[in-house]
């Protein structure tokens, strides 16, 4: 089986999203230190220059905010929330036969993914039913060939794991049921 998501990768993506949170710790301290340095010794820099720092402070920070939350802490910690729910929540495993990559992106839960287009054996009758299955966008897409057979688990329809299955396999497999 070939996993899309290594257990040091894991934890790479958790020192990220903690260092991005003393990123934000040491930058609010010091925003709030000259704040406070600039308001106390406002007479002796002048009242009106002290204010025009104090709000020139006030307004960098606060686009600092505004970037630093929306762009990059908010994808790793989106990122963070899709491993974490690899860990805890549950793991669909099918077989299916691989039709092709849909060029379309799709959102998750806030992460960016690709979709890959299945198609599967759903119920007793044999009904086959086409499944787009979410790859997130940072990993290189698999290999398969159209009409590879696949054995994978996935979570949330986002792909975790999957083998390719050997034509050589599915037929001993076919044979022994008939």
């Amino acid at each position: 089986m070939t996993q899309l998501y290594m257990q040091e990768e894991k934890a790479a993506a958790w020192a990220v999203k903690k260092k991005l949170w003393v990123i934000f710790g040491i930058v609010t301290g010091l925003t709030v230190a000259a704040n406070v340095v600039i308001f106390i010794f406002r007479y002796k820099i002048g009242y009106g220059w002290g204010m025009a720092i104090n709000i020139i402070l006030l307004a960098l920070y606060l686009w600092f905010l505004l970037f630093f939350f929306s762009i990059k802490f908010k994808l790793t910690k989106n990122f963070c929330r899709m491993l974490k729910g690899f860990e805890t929540g549950l793991r669909e495993e099918r077989n299916g036969i691989f039709l092709c990559f849909d060029d379309t992106k799709s959102i998750k839960d806030g992460v960016d993914c690709y979709n890959m287009k299945t198609t599967e054996t759903y119920d007793k009758r044999g009904t086959e039913n086409e499944r787009m299955i979410l790859i997130e966008i940072t990993r290189e897409k698999p290999s398969f060939k159209e009409g590879d057979r696949l054995h994978y688990f996935t979570h949330a329809n986002i792909l975790v794991e999957y083998e390719i299955i050997p034509l050589l396999r599915t037929v001993k497999a076919q044979e022994k049921e008939g």
